[in-house]
């Protein structure tokens, strides 16, 4: 069913392109960007890292707040559509273009965000690779938020068919999970006036205790939970896994 080529060229390159910037009203971005200034308590001008930050949804918001922001994606697209906005909204944000899993950065970082199921697009090993720049990158006792689909999430209301308005464009995924893999195999289906296309995904699920295990391998800890960006408690059933996890500062280092 899958090309062999990676599918998220293909995908990000499709009319994905126009539907990403209508899948989030602006109430709801700035609601989650609200929710994740709550979570990490952040001190004013602190230094933050959004990747992949797409077209820069909630990376302005922090911006605006007066935090000094970077922003990454692979997309010169999503990039193009972010700094055409904040040059509009008078912000000063560092957009740059680069691959999420070859991540060159200065840090340090005072935290990091993963927003909206930005993981499991190739293998394991491009997902730890990731994580761990990002914890390279952000200082001790700094902190990552990652927000993303897990099975506890995923299968106690798995759907095999799913639509939904972006705009003027109509977006219909048929999708199943392979649980060999642990994948979920979708064909993407996009209609609207001006475009029609179809585009394939395979994304790789990961347990609450596989991303955990994996972000502890790397070096995080002091983990905290949420079942959504509304914060409530993760459980079995929740429509979110947001995910806190923090580098150890130098005393919890020497401590462990």
């Amino acid at each position: 069913m899958f090309e062999e080529s990676p599918w998220h060229e293909r995908f990000f390159a499709s009319a994905w392109r126009q539907v990403q910037p209508q899948s989030f009203s602006a109430d709801q971005s700035r609601r989650s960007a609200e929710a994740l200034r709550e979570m990490l308590q952040l001190e004013s001008g602190s230094r933050l890292l959004d990747v992949p930050c797409g077209e820069g949804r909630i990376t302005e918001h922090f911006a605006q707040w007066g935090h000094s922001i970077t922003g990454v994606d692979r997309s010169a697209d999503f990039l193009e559509f972010a700094r055409q906005r904040a040059a509009a909204r008078g912000l000063t944000i560092d957009y740059r273009q680069g691959d999420m899993w070859d991540l060159q950065l200065s840090g340090p970082f005072d935290a990091a965000f993963s927003i909206w199921s930005s993981i499991g697009y190739a293998g394991e090993d491009e997902d730890r690779r990731y994580f761990s720049r990002i914890f390279e990158a952000l200082r001790p006792g700094g902190s990552l938020v990652v927000d993303t689909q897990c099975l506890e999430t995923l299968l106690p209301e798995f759907e095999e068919r799913q639509w939904y308005p972006a705009g003027e464009i109509v977006v219909a995924e048929e999708r199943q999970f392979d649980p060999v893999s642990s994948r979920v195999l979708s064909m993407w289906t996009f209609a609207g006036p001006d475009c029609f296309d179809q585009v394939e995904s395979s994304i790789r699920i990961y347990s609450y205790r596989e991303l955990e295990s994996m972000l502890s391998e790397i070096g995080f800890g002091d983990f905290e939970s949420y079942g959504s960006m509304e914060l409530e408690d993760f459980g079995v059933g929740s429509s979110r896994l947001v995910l806190i996890a923090r580098r150890p500062d130098s005393t919890q280092a020497r401590l462990s």
